[in-house]
């Protein structure tokens, strides 16, 4: 109908007839009432129900009324597929024991148990079940509701929706997989600096146990050494932006209080930007392979630097000098000497000791100024390594040709040539120190090369020697011949 502007409105129009005595219809009662804003209304609702519908279609979300005093359970159309209902049959509404019958039996219990105690408290309810499916295979749903009451506390109805959450379980366990199978080490954390849960290859990793794990005693920054701290803040504020950070390596200290390095990366997971995942390997063997890589270099450097430098040196003093000068100086130690023994095996002469300042060492000894056990070692070709005199000599022990020179820490090195010691090669300081292997293999590489420049250069200057001494008799002999050739001459014209 036309309003008073012009334009079509919608009207609600009732007529009822007024009849005589005889039955016959003598008047017309009628009303008009306005209902074109209820119907915009109802085409509003109508709109936004549809729009709900393809929400919840997208979304594999269903919902459901539970009249719990009659036992009547309507639900929708995706919830009725769910569980093999037909969709009549579930708008009308059901005993909920014909949803109960639609779980997967091992998890029925369950279900029942948590519907129990929802209605019990008239609270909420939230769990994850299987339901089979008509093919054979099962999805998993997600339920989650709420019981509303009386004021006497008495439950009245649920309502609720469902969830199809097989996909996200699905990935749950491949990545549950992936944690199990702990090809590398995978903890969840918050960013309080709690340690939530880890895998055994995590546990290994740190040195921690799963019981330590359950009393919650893993702190993931407690366990982050300082000097790493402003790593971690960099990773927190990259994730907070991006939801993954920059894989980077740090260290963490283990429960035995030793540090390991690892490889860590991180993600903050969607629904809870506190807290996330991290994945890490532990790298300790490549740093290994990497130090003893870095070592090897500055080892074969340092010993082409050294050739270089006594190559062209013509005595063996030189030799000397410059070898203990340069070994001192790339150990950082407060004196290195090199000695030769004697014959007997038994005496030794350190002929140039280089040092930081402190008193030298160079002079005549006995190898019986070693400790017995010491000597005995030296004569037998190995090193002579002392990490801290105070803890590696008994009493009584410790006066010997290292401790002397206030000596805590040495390394000697034996060089033994035809069955016999021949040279030794002392590195010492006065702190004590936790020698390298590759420092210890660098002195008897170093022993060796100066023991064999120093033969080098001896064998040269006796070469010398005998060409001088041959040079200087075949002078003489020329000499001699040439006296008495003319003594021949002589006699010859006399006769």
């Amino acid at each position: 109908m036309r309003d008073a502007s012009g334009k079509f409105r919608t009207f609600l129009t009732r007529v009822h007839p007024l009849k005589d005595a005889e039955g016959r219809v003598v008047h017309w009662f009628g009303t008009n009432t306005d209902v074109d804003e209820l119907k915009r209304v109802e085409e509003s609702l109508r709109a936004a129900q549809a729009r709900l519908n393809s929400a919840l279609a997208a979304g594999s979300i269903g919902t459901w009324t539970w009249d719990i005093v009659n036992d009547r359970l309507a639900a929708d159309e995706f919830t009725a597929r769910m569980f093999s209902i037909e969709p009549d049959e579930a708008a009308r509404g059901l005993p909920a024991e014909n949803y109960l019958r639609g779980v997967l039996e091992k998890d029925r219990l369950a279900v029942a148990d948590g519907l129990a105690r929802a209605i019990a408290s008239c609270g909420h309810y939230d769990i994850e079940y299987r339901v089979p499916q008509k093919g054979g295979e099962f999805r998993w749903l997600q339920a989650k509701g709420r019981v509303d009451g009386d004021t006497a506390g008495n439950a009245l109805t649920f309502h609720g929706a469902v969830m199809d959450i097989t996909e996200r379980k699905r990935i749950e366990g491949r990545f549950r997989r992936l944690v199990d199978s702990n090809a590398e080490g995978v903890m969840f954390w918050n960013v309080e600096g709690q340690i939530t849960g880890a895998n055994d290859a995590f546990l290994h990793i740190v040195g921690y146990t799963r019981e330590d794990l359950e009393a919650e005693r893993l702190d993931w920054a407690a366990m982050t050494p300082p000097e790493y701290a402003h790593l971690d803040r960099q990773s927190l504020d990259e994730l907070a932006a991006h939801g993954t950070c920059t894989p980077f390596e740090k260290e963490y200290i283990r429960k035995d209080g030793s540090r390991v390095p690892v490889l860590l990366g991180a993600a903050l997971f969607e629904d809870n930007p506190k807290e996330g995942v991290c994945f890490l390997l532990d790298i300790t063997e490549r740093k290994r392979k990497d130090q003893a890589l870095r070592e090897s270099e500055e080892h074969f450097r340092f010993l082409n630097d050294l050739s270089e430098a006594t190559r062209t040196l013509a005595e063996a003093e030189q030799i000397m000098a410059v070898t203990t000068r340069m070994l001192r100086a790339h150990l950082g130690v407060t004196g290195c000497a090199y000695a030769e023994v004697e014959e007997d095996g038994e005496r030794l002469t350190i002929l140039h000791d280089h040092t930081d300042g402190a008193p030298g060492m160079a002079g005549n000894y006995q190898l019986a100024h070693f400790r017995a056990s010491a000597s005995g070692t030296l004569r037998g070709g190995q090193p002579l390594v002392v990490r801290n005199v105070e803890t590696q000599y008994l009493p009584g022990e410790s006066a010997d040709i290292l401790s002397a020179q206030g000596t805590r820490a040495g390394i000697v090195s034996p060089l033994i040539k035809d069955d016999g010691l021949r040279a030794l090669m002392v590195v010492r300081q006065t702190l004590p120190r936790d020698w390298k292997a590759s420092e210890i293999v660098l002195c008897e590489d170093v022993l060796e090369r100066c023991w064999a420049a120093i033969g080098r250069r001896k064998a040269q200057e006796t070469i010398h020697r005998l060409n001088a001494d041959l040079e200087h008799r075949v002078v003489e002999r020329t000499a001699q011949l040439g006296a008495v050739n003319k003594e021949l001459e002589a006699f010859s014209y006399s006769v």
